[in-house]
This record gives C-alpha cells, sequence and structure tokens, in this order.
C-alpha cells in the first residue's frame, strides 16, 4: 500500500483529533473493585486516576489497566466462596497499586509521536494533559490509533 503524499499529513494529525476527551477518572481513595466496576460497565482497559487540587483543575496522579486489577483481585471475590484475602483486596485503594509514574503527551503532539510512545513503551494509553494547566483532557488508546487508521484505509488509499 502506497500511502503517497498523504502519509505526512496523516502522520503529523493532532491527537485532538483522535483522542477521547474528558475521559472518566477515579480518586486515588476509591477501591479496586469500585475501579474495577466502571470498567466493565464501560467496557475501559484503563482509567486515569485523578485527585482534586485546591483552586484548580484535577491533577493527573496515575493510571490504573485492567490487567492490574486482573493480578490485584481473585477470581473469587464476589463469588460464593470468596475469602477474607477476597474481600480485602476488593477493597485496596487504586493508590496502591495504579502506576504513578505516567507518560503523557500535550494534546497538540502527532499521532505519529504517540504510537511511537506506545510501542516503544508496551502501552496501551497515553493520557493527554494540557501543558498549561497540567489539566487531564483526553486519552487514546491503541483502539482509538487502530480506528483511526481504519478510517484512512476506508478513503480508499491506493494498494
Amino acid at each position: 500500500m502506497e500511502l503517497g503524499s498523504d502519509k505526512k499529513k496523516y502522520s503529523t494529525y493532532s491527537l485532538h483529533r483522535i483522542m477521547t476527551p474528558d475521559p472518566v477518572t477515579i480518586t486515588p481513595e476509591a477501591t479496586a473493585g469500585e475501579a474495577l466496576r466502571i470498567m466493565e460497565r464501560r467496557g475501559f482497559h484503563h482509567l486515569p486516576v485523578t485527585e482534586k487540587r485546591p483552586g484548580g483543575p484535577d491533577r493527573l496522579v496515575g493510571i490504573v489497566a485492567k490487567g492490574d486489577l486482573q493480578r490485584v483481585i481473585s477470581a473469587f471475590a464476589g463469588s460464593k466462596i470468596e475469602t477474607a484475602r477476597d474481600r480485602q483486596t476488593v477493597n485496596l485503594p487504586v493508590r496502591s497499586f495504579m502506576t504513578k509514574e505516567v507518560f503523557t503527551l500535550p494534546p497538540d503532539s502527532g499521532i505519529r509521536e504517540c504510537a511511537g510512545l506506545l510501542r516503544a513503551k508496551r502501552f496501551n494509553s497515553v493520557p493527554i494533559v494540557d501543558p498549561e494547566t497540567s489539566r487531564l483532557i483526553g486519552i487514546v488508546t491503541s483502539a482509538d490509533l487502530l480506528e483511526f487508521l481504519q478510517d484512512i484505509l476506508g478513503r480508499g488509499l491506493k494498494k
């Protein structure tokens, strides 16, 4: 397939074109069980973790992936054979197992840069943060990039 002259245009598109704006977030004090319920109900694989800042926008302090939750919560939690340990892990605060060192990008970053970061770091999402206010304004996931690619390919690029 040849992208021809479109290659540069598409690779420099800004993330604001494909990001999910105003993503659902969770607080560091929320429990593992709450995070899992949100993810399952909404079909999410990642939840940014934010905390309130006095007089300013919420601050991104971490991210929780569904895989993190699956490592923390037993498959028996919530079932008839749940143990006391299962009940404890469901009630663990998100802050105890979230990823605290989060790589972010500003909304004017290129899609190519984002794809490179996801690939190099083996991430499945990257939060998009306003560089002036540090406010979380969106998230880009691997699924967003695949949808973008599908849209491009659907426009009839030459084979």
